[in-house]
């Protein structure tokens, strides 16, 4: 009976003593010292991605064209095409398809769910039917 005891008392003080281990070794790391979304804690939480997220909506802006319409945007604006079909109008150099990585002249149908950028304000797009699109930037609609 004392033997077990013995060793009872042996295997809990060796559990303790590994624990206390572990737990320097994390204190001495910085996992007990980093705040909650930091780089040194990078666990994300639903309520910090519905904030981030809310935050970045605010960005983008959902315009619905009518056919026939034309966006045209400023320098430096983007578009990503959501439904329907238009195409690249204007005198200008054509929009920069980011997504495919090349230039989308005048004239060509725009892709769905790509992102194009405006190089120039010279450049717009025409909607071929009733198109949804989402655009950063300062931009206009004309009938």
């Amino acid at each position: 009976m004392k033997n077990r005891m013995k060793k009872a008392v042996f295997f809990v003080l060796t559990l303790a003593l590994v624990g206390l281990v572990f737990f320097r070794a994390g204190v001495k790391v910085g996992a007990a010292d980093s705040e909650p979304g930091s780089v040194g804690d990078p666990l994300v939480s639903k309520s910090y991605l519905d904030s981030r997220l809310n935050e970045l909506s605010g960005v983008m802006t959902k315009v619905t064209l009518s056919k026939g319409s034309v966006l045209t945007a400023s320098e430096g604006a983007t578009i990503i095409v959501f439904s329907g079909n238009g195409t690249v109008s204007g005198s200008g150099t054509g929009l920069i398809n980011v997504t495919a990585g090349e230039l989308t002249a005048t004239g060509i149908s725009l892709a769905k769910y790509n992102t194009y950028l405006f190089p120039d304000a010279a450049t717009g797009v025409t909607a071929g039917s009733t198109m949804v699109v989402f655009v950063t930037g300062t931009y206009q609609v004309t009938q």
